[in-house]
């Protein structure tokens, strides 16, 4: 679980004992964390002061969940000015506001642990709620994530499941858990594997190590059919600098070299649909056939 910070500025309430004035609060010597709560000005409203703000605000009952759990669990996907979301009992007068979710959520006491901001839903439930999003573009990069930082397993996260049998979208969980996989790096990784699945291609396995035949490391390969010698390989922004695409371009030809086949995915091919299907298909085909090759030469 992600350390706590200390120090962190004192938070100042709107009516509160010894609080400035409205017009003070309003001007350039404090800046608002969550409504009426505000710190002295200048500093970084960080997503860890926002949750301390919050948690001054809130019921002892609320408990950090969902985009907050996973942060708090070690995931860093969120900007600082990112959703806080917390899950509170039905009945209690815990309303949603600008910078805060609130989910009307029975926890069982086995969901909920003592986190360094409060009260926070465990890994497990945590995983099961993340799990449960109708869509698996965002579901499973969320799970292979908290994987990643925690080591929670589809059995830590069915054993959640159990105790909640019948509740909403529960359906789509056991195809994310079965996508789930804490070795991916990335959230475009983890899509890479999940729109690969979508058509109906044979899984992709991250992080894979090549080696050339005298045993000498090549590559660790973001995602890649390994009987087929083939891999996809997901270039952001930064792969546009000049010196980093020329170090691109040797470590492809070293892979090359090895027999495999790379399909290079950038941010615009990966944006485009429809072409993306087709350099997917299309290098999966050709890698089946030249296995098929290497196959019938023994």
């Amino acid at each position: 679980m992600r350390p706590r910070t200390d120090p962190l500025p004192r938070l100042v309430h709107r009516a509160g004992a010894g609080a400035p004035s409205d017009g003070r609060l309003a001007g350039p010597g404090f800046l608002p964390v969550m409504r009426g709560t505000h710190v002295p000005a200048p500093v970084d409203l960080t997503y860890e002061l926002r949750l301390v703000a919050a948690r001054e605000r809130l019921p002892d009952a609320a408990v950090f969940s969902g985009p907050s759990a996973l942060w708090i669990h070690g995931v860093d996907h969120l900007r600082a000015d990112g959703p806080i979301e917390v899950s509170s009992p039905h009945g209690a007068r815990v309303r949603s506001r600008p910078g805060l979710a609130v989910r009307a959520r029975n926890l069982a006491p086995d969901d909920v642990v003592a986190g360094p901001w409060g009260p926070v839903t465990s890994v497990a439930r945590t995983a099961y709620d993340v799990g449960r999003h109708p869509s698996r573009y965002r579901s499973v990069p969320e799970l292979d994530a908290l994987a990643a930082a925690t080591g929670v397993t589809a059995d830590d996260v069915l054993a959640v499941a159990a105790r909640n049998r019948g509740a909403r979208w529960i359906r789509q969980l056991p195809a994310a858990l079965d996508l789930m996989d804490g070795r991916a790096e990335s959230v475009r990784e983890s899509q890479l594997r999940v729109v690969a699945e979508s058509y109906g291609l044979p899984r992709l396995e991250p992080q894979v190590v090549l080696r050339d035949a005298a045993g000498t490391f090549v590559a660790r390969l973001d995602l890649a059919w390994r009987r087929l010698r083939a891999a996809l390989e997901y270039d952001g922004a930064y792969h546009d600098d000049p010196a980093q695409f020329a170090k691109d371009r040797a470590r492809i030809n070293r892979i090359t070299a090895c027999g495999w086949r790379v399909l290079v995915v950038d941010r615009h091919l990966f944006a485009d649909h429809d072409a993306l299907e087709r350099a997917v298909r299309h290098l999966h085909a050709q890698a089946v056939e030249e296995a098929g090759l290497r196959d019938r030469r023994g």
